[in-house]
């Protein structure tokens, strides 16, 4: 019986140990403040817009329009852009092996 009596008291003790645990995810506090950020932001309203798309930021070029071009030229000229505009879904190997290659030309220019 005492045997018993010790297990009992020990499993209890584990049970209130663990329920002093801290939460496994964010509190109802953090989930509100992102929430309200969220909210100021407009991120909300760009989630939940009426086309049901999300509109993207405009991130920063870091490349001039020339160079942009360039790269344009140099993706028709390789068929690389034909292969991506195509609707054969197949072309994704051969514009990854086109991409390589381009980066191997580069990579002997340097």
């Amino acid at each position: 019986m005492k045997t018993l009596s010790t297990l009992v008291v020990a499993l209890l003790s584990a049970v209130v140990v663990s329920a002093g645990a801290a939460p496994a995810g964010p509190t109802r506090a953090e989930v509100v403040a992102e929430l309200s950020r969220a909210r100021a932001s407009g991120e909300l309203a760009e989630l939940n817009s009426e086309d049901g798309s999300i509109s993207l930021r405009r991130a920063a070029s870091t490349k001039t329009r020339a160079q942009v071009v360039a790269e344009l030229k140099a993706s028709r000229d390789s068929g690389e852009l034909a292969l991506l505009q195509s609707e054969d879904p197949t072309n994704f190997t051969r514009v990854a092996e086109v991409a390589r290659r381009q980066q191997l030309v580069i990579a002997k220019a340097k």
